[in-house]
């Protein structure tokens, strides 16, 4: 923190006002803070609860989902708490995208609620609804793991994303129907850009979910097992697909 003073310090002397970050580093939002630097925080993924006494009130957010907006929008200025501009899919293609998590672990031990049954069930659902099926590798995830997945699950390896691009990229190149995951932000992204986002599994009830997560997943997304109908449903009928969408995004389900 005082490497950090002093650094903001000097950047003053030298007349610059504005600090720009990447996520929520506190520490270095309270030090520009301390040296009256306005710090511009853009969120890469969803953020956390904290406690208000905690984020600087000059700092400006650049958030991903509503429901982080509505959250922070309770003490921090309004006008310092802004939504990241997306541009809404408006033909969407006859294909999905499911966002892997970085461990491909699926084993029994791994605790990571997520197995090769849970991606079989979005491949042969996106088959019987005429969906091309597009992985999402996650930047940091090891090669190793990569090319045991093409070999467990006989995945074409023009259909894996492993650029580091953000998945907003790759929903503005693919332009897909439905976008499924896990606990992802890149559900919230999906929604934004009006996108169906599908949670592959019901939530487990963790301490993650339940006391730090600030976009309400269980409320803005469908879940594969519980409603899918509804989404087959969406598939066949544009006019339902969208209305389902603007629920989501304004009421939940």
């Amino acid at each position: 923190y005082v490497i950090y003073i002093t650094f903001f310090s000097y950047l003053r002397q030298n007349n610059i006002l504005n600090i720009f970050l990447v996520s929520m580093p506190l520490s270095l939002m309270c030090a520009a803070e301390k040296e009256k630097l306005k710090c511009i925080v853009y969120m890469h993924g969803l953020s956390v609860k904290l406690l208000p006494m905690q984020i600087p009130l000059s700092t400006e957010l650049h958030l991903i989902s509503l429901d982080e907006m509505e959250y922070y929008s309770n003490f921090i200025p309004k006008d310092k708490v802004k939504l990241l501009p997306v541009e809404p899919i408006t033909n969407p293609k006859n294909c999905s995208i499911i966002l892997l998590r970085q461990i491909l672990d699926f084993s029994k031990s791994s605790g990571r609620k997520m197995d090769l049954n849970d991606i079989k069930r979005v491949q042969k659902f996106s088959v019987q609804n005429g969906l091309d099926l597009y992985y999402k590798i996650h930047p940091k995830t090891d090669r190793l793991e990569i090319e045991s997945l093409i070999s467990s699950l006989k995945i074409k390896k023009n259909r894996l994303l492993i650029n580091k691009t953000p998945i907003t990229e790759n929903i503005k190149k693919l332009k897909p129907k439905l976008v499924f995951g896990w606990f992802s932000g890149g559900l919230a992204e999906s929604l934004n850009h009006r996108v169906l986002p599908i949670i592959i599994e019901p939530l487990i009830k963790t301490k993650k979910i339940d006391e730090l997560s600030v976009f309400k997943f269980e409320k803005r997304c469908l879940i594969l097992k519980k409603d899918y109908k509804k989404i087959e449903r969406a598939l066949q009928n544009n006019n339902y697909y969208y209305k389902t969408i603007e629920k989501l995004n304004k009421d939940g389900k």
